[in-house]
């Protein structure tokens, strides 16, 4: 007999003596690993009430294909990412944690598209300035020309105080 030749996640080698035609020991055969997710499983679902929860690999595929969504998403596509998210959460479908960070995903989109707008409007200032400098505007009379859209790209002042 010699030992299983499984390595746990954490590194450390399985300590068990193995049959010696096979290389690994009774728990980790392919069958034994089988039998235990399928015990596992039918627990849960006596657990959860009929509905297992999502096994790693089913896990790993649901995260990897929300955050697609909202990575590709839309500002007009929020509204209905936030009613599912929500949906989901009162079903209990998706835990608070999951929902917090689908959430913070959503969060960061949204500050993606607000950063990709404005260099947009940057990009075409910057354009609209050289035009005007090619048309011979230069000086005063360019920033004149150009002080409505430096505005409209700041949005409105913040209102100073008075004490």
């Amino acid at each position: 007999m010699h030992r299983c030749s499984h390595v746990f996640p954490d590194g450390r080698p399985c300590r068990a003596l193995a049959p010696r035609p096979a290389s690994v020991c009774r728990n980790h055969t392919p069958q034994a690993v089988a039998d235990r997710d399928d015990r596992a499983r039918r627990a849960a679902e006596l657990k959860y009430g009929g509905e297992a929860p999502l096994t790693p690999a089913q896990l790993k595929t649901f995260w990897q294909n929300y955050h697609g969504i909202i990575r590709n998403a839309d500002e007009s596509d929020f509204d209905d990412i936030l009613a599912n998210l929500m949906a989901a959460l009162e079903q209990g479908a998706v835990s608070d944690r999951s929902a917090g960070r689908l959430l913070r995903a959503l969060v960061r989109r949204r500050r993606e598209l607000a950063q990709q707008r404005m260099n947009e409007k940057l990009i075409r200032l910057a354009e609209q300035s050289e035009s005007l400098r090619r048309q011979g505007f230069s000086g005063r009379g360019l920033y004149q020309e150009l002080i409505p859209q430096v505005r409209e790209l700041m949005g409105p002042s913040p209102k100073r105080s008075t004490c």
